[in-house]
């Protein structure tokens, strides 16, 4: 295959790729369009939890906090005696662990936000062999 030759298949992948990604962002942007769609109408008939055959569909809520004022919550870190362990100029990775005990717990921390996610979790149940 010529350098030409490979250019073009390259270019022509790369295409291929770009549109598959389009497809998936578009299933994407179409499933979260129907959770949407189903929290509202659970909500509209007041139940979290419905079964639609052998499925649980439940609203489930995901509380994380978010850092908004970076230098207010460095501060409190180090006043917490906590700033060793998670900061090194600016919040490490380990951070998160701590903020998000804190918003299962509904701490308020100076500095931070607290955002909520609402997701639906569907388990699919498990059928019992008989035998």
């Amino acid at each position: 295959m010529t350098i030409q030759e490979k250019i073009q298949t390259l270019i022509e992948i790369r295409s291929e790729v770009n549109y598959k990604i389009s497809l998936i962002d578009e299933a994407k942007a179409r499933r979260d369009a129907l959770q949407n769609e189903i929290i509202t109408d659970m909500k509209n008939i007041g139940f979290n939890t419905v079964k639609a055959g052998n499925t649980s569909v439940a609203i489930a809520k995901r509380k994380s906090l978010k850092i908004a004022d970076e230098k207010k919550f460095i501060e409190f870190l180090k006043a917490k005696g906590l700033a060793n362990e998670y900061v090194s100029e600016r919040p490490n990775q380990y951070c998160q662990v701590y903020l998000n005990e804190a918003a299962k717990q509904n701490l308020q921390i100076d500095g931070t936000e607290l955002h909520e996610t609402e997701y639906i979790s569907i388990r699919q149940n498990k059928e019992k062999d008989e035998a």
